[in-house]
């Protein structure tokens, strides 16, 4: 199959090509067409400029045919100016011939719960129309909620993890140690571990649920069953999904510290200014700075959980030339950790360092 796209007045056409025989043209209104090689490079050509055409008060992400704006409304002039970038956004699709599903269109605020109670919560609107507010909506694969809790998120991803763990029971009458470590791996802890970074969960109720997936998964190997889970893991060579969670942290610290992701995208880590006494005596060259929250929606933000940890590696972790190599160093700093096997033990205390805060 073939598919073939042409532009006739700033309006893209399309057809598909199956066997040597052509459908008719059609008229493409949104979206990205599939199966073409230079489809999506046009859209991106075509949206190039969309961004500038909305102004700089506000920040603004694309992502595909995905539009995501957003700023932090202090007062009336804040909610004004992203009013502003709404209406410039319009006037762009307007003027590209671009049809914008108003239905699709919702906005969430983020923010503390008083916030709530304090009726300061805008309305925007598109062609005179109320934008719908919604308390949580589905991002990429992550839904997020106004308080971030991501309560609707853990619990989805912990009933489609139930959900394999019940295929896998079902097909499989008796596995293999080397059999569930492939199953488990690939059909179940996937939904777990993807984009944890950004759901990480605070709360121990949420830790002890999305433990306790693993925990009955370990118990389908028959002579397992009357085991404990940390005699489970072991033997299975495990880790804890919460020593995973905090290695995945670190994993990603080192990428942003070294550029593998474009800086742009990226959150911003604060270095400190050590003499070179200090790094040869406490930790690493690349020490974070920790800054003092008052709500726990900052304190356990990826840019601060992450730096008591990541200032108790040594250097040659830390310094490490390439991401395998980091993952390595990593593993073989950790490998007698508590942590590893039991995740109610203590996150700070890894690595038995002094934690700088």
């Amino acid at each position: 199959m073939c598919v073939d796209i042409r532009f006739q007045s700033f309006s893209p056409l399309i057809r598909v090509r199956v066997d040597g025989e052509f459908s008719c043209w059609a008229d493409v209104l949104s979206g990205i067409p599939q199966g073409s090689i230079l489809g999506p490079l046009l859209f991106i050509i075509f949206i190039n400029d969309l961004v500038d055409s909305c102004g700089n008060n506000f920040k603004l992400y694309l992502f595909a045919d995905d539009a995501k704006m957003y700023c932090h409304i202090k007062d009336a002039l804040d909610v004004d100016n992203l009013q502003s970038g709404i209406n410039n956004f319009v006037k762009w699709t307007e003027r590209w011939q671009v049809t914008l599903n108003i239905n699709k269109c919702k906005v969430i605020s983020v923010h503390h719960r008083r916030y709530t109670d304090s009726g300061l919560i805008p309305n925007y609107v598109i062609n005179n129309i109320k934008l719908e507010e919604v308390e949580e909506f589905k991002d990429l694969g992550v839904t997020y909620d106004s308080l971030l809790l991501f309560d609707k998120h853990i619990s989805n991803k912990v009933n489609k993890a139930y959900m394999m763990l019940g295929i896998i029971k079902r097909n499989f009458a008796h596995l293999s140690r080397k059999c569930f470590i492939i199953l488990y791996k690939s059909l179940v802890r996937s939904h777990l571990e993807y984009a944890n970074s950004v759901w990480y969960p605070k709360r121990k109720t949420d830790v002890d649920k999305i433990e306790r997936v693993q925990k009955r998964a370990t118990k389908l190997i028959p002579e397992l069953s009357k085991k404990s889970y940390s005699d489970r893991l072991k033997f299975l060579n495990l880790p804890t999904l919460k020593y995973r969670r905090c290695r995945g942290d670190m994993i990603e610290v080192y990428k942003i510290i070294n550029g593998i992701y474009d800086s742009a995208c990226v959150p911003h880590l604060e270095f400190m200014e050590l003499s070179d006494n200090l790094i040869r005596t406490r930790g690493n060259k690349f020490k974070l700075v920790q800054h003092h929250c008052y709500y726990d929606l900052r304190k356990y933000n990826f840019t601060n959980r992450v730096v008591p940890i990541w200032n108790s590696l040594p250097d040659f972790v830390v310094s490490a030339g390439t991401t395998n190599t980091f993952k390595n160093r990593l593993d073989k700093f950790w490998s007698d950790q508590d942590i590893l096997y039991d995740y109610k033990a203590d996150l700070h205390g890894i690595g038995n360092r002094s934690v700088v805060y």
